[in-house]
């Protein structure tokens, strides 16, 4: 009789330590625990070896999927994640702009952009030909050099659409870069008229 109670207790020893959650990480390496919380950025959790121990956590960032002892699994898109609009609160979406150095070479641009969703956005630009620097053109006039103003005028349009890489996250929701920053791909369409001084 004791023999048998003793083989029951080791079965359920047996099944309570192998019926624990276990978080996959996008590595590829296992934890074995027991979860108490799955937070918006992180997940907690007590270590099998010591259930009664410190409280621990992991960003979800770094978990691919978590099996649970009830036979379950949740599989974490982080990729996905990032292109939810409600990851982005407060951060602007629209930005007027200034080509800062234009003027130096005898133009002003302005532009307008405005974010249509995670990654994408347009961008309309405005340029004023002659509205920045009279640079000087010189020349050879009966072997003497003669100086005079390039006095450029004209206008152009442009319009492109941008294609953003996502933004990066330092930990969790900690942004990095707004979702307006980083890498992008913009193909551009320009209409314009322009003239000039020209030396006959």
């Amino acid at each position: 009789m004791k023999l048998v109670f003793s083989f029951i207790i080791a079965v359920l020893i047996s099944l309570s330590s192998f019926a624990q959650d276990q978080i996959i990480k996008k590595d590829g390496k296992k934890i074995s625990c027991k979860i108490t919380e799955i937070g918006l950025s992180e997940i907690k959790y007590y270590n099998q070896d010591n259930l009664q121990g410190p409280l621990y956590s992991i960003g979800k960032e770094q978990v691919q999927m978590i099996f649970f002892e009830n036979g379950k699994k949740e599989v974490f898109n982080n990729n996905d994640d990032l292109k939810n609009w409600d990851n982005y609160p407060g951060q602007l979406t629209k930005a007027i702009k200034l080509n800062f150095f234009s003027p130096l070479i005898g133009y002003s641009e302005f532009s307008f952009e405005k974010q249509v969703s995670v990654g994408k956005s347009y961008e309309l630009s405005l340029g004023i030909i002659g509205l920045g620097r009279n640079n000087i053109l010189e020349y050879n006039y009966n072997a003497g050099f003669n100086e005079t103003k390039k006095n450029q005028f004209g206008v152009f349009v442009s319009g492109g659409y941008k294609f953003s890489k996502l933004a990066d996250f330092l930990f969790g929701r900690t942004r990095f870069t707004h979702i307006m920053q980083g890498a992008y791909v913009k193909p551009i369409l320009y209409l314009g008229t322009y003239s000039e001084n020209r030396i006959a």
